[in-house]
This record gives structure tokens, sequence and C-alpha cells, in this order.
């Protein structure tokens, strides 16, 4: 989903003005808004590269969320840190306030059995993949 357009996903269509109304002070050039903006789009468009991964897995974001980036950014709060990425507790439940918290991309764990991302997808010049953490990995941002 991109400014400009609107987009369907469950049925439901985001108008431009709800779905892009920004709260004060923050800009449609935030790393949050960035991080909202891609989220919906892996879940809901399906010419986003890594919609198989997630929307045609069957991964939803909460119509909350979905609908309005200032109820995303009022759950979420301001990004703590460089290159921190949305995380869902557990795999499967939707992107929601309570299954999200932000997280440092090097902190996630990865698994090649629950997810084809690796760091270096997220971030190109990454070299070094981490080791998985647990058992249980989550798809992520």
């Amino acid at each position: 989903m991109y400014k400009g357009s609107s987009s369907t996903c469950s049925g439901s269509t985001i108008s431009e003005n709800d779905a892009y109304a920004l709260p004060s002070g923050v800009s449609i050039h935030s790393p949050e808004y960035a991080a909202w903006e891609d989220m919906v789009a892996r879940c809901c468009n399906h010419s986003h590269p890594l919609f198989v991964d997630f929307g045609g897995a069957g991964t939803r974001v909460c119509e909350e969320w979905r609908c309005c980036f200032s109820d995303f950014y009022h759950d979420m709060g301001k990004m703590p840190g460089y290159r921190c990425v949305i995380e869902r507790k557990d795999c499967a439940k939707p992107y929601s306030k309570a299954n999200c918290r932000w997280a440092l991309a090097h902190q996630l764990c990865f698994s090649a059995s629950n997810i084809r991302l690796t760091p270096s997808k997220i971030y190109p010049e990454t070299t070094v993949t981490p080791k998985p953490k647990s058992p249980r990995c989550c798809k992520i941002l």
C-alpha cells in the first residue's frame, strides 16, 4: 500500500484519509510510519515481494492497525532504536497491540524451517547471520 492509493485486505477498503492520518509531530518519513506501511503491504498487497511469506501464508494485521497509522503509533509508540523491526510474539496471531513489540533485528531468531528471510534480506549489507535463540521462531518484520 502506498500513499495516494487505497488498498483492500480482508474485504474492506482502507480510505486514504483514515490510513494515512498522522499523529501530531510524526511524519510519513518517520521509521515508525515506514514500519507500519511495510507491515500492511506485506500482509495485504499481493504484489509485495514478501506477500507470499506473510499475507499469502495467512498473516493478518488487526483492523485497527490496518486501517489507521495513528492507532498503530498510539499502541506501539516511538521506535526505541535504530533498525528496530516489528516482532510478533506468537506467529499464529495477527499483528496487534497484544502480540507485537519493537525488537532489534539482530535480536530476532531466524529459523529456516519457519521463515525464508535472513538478515541480509532485511539489511543487504549484513554479513553475519544470527544463530537461532529458541526453537519457536516467528516471521519477522
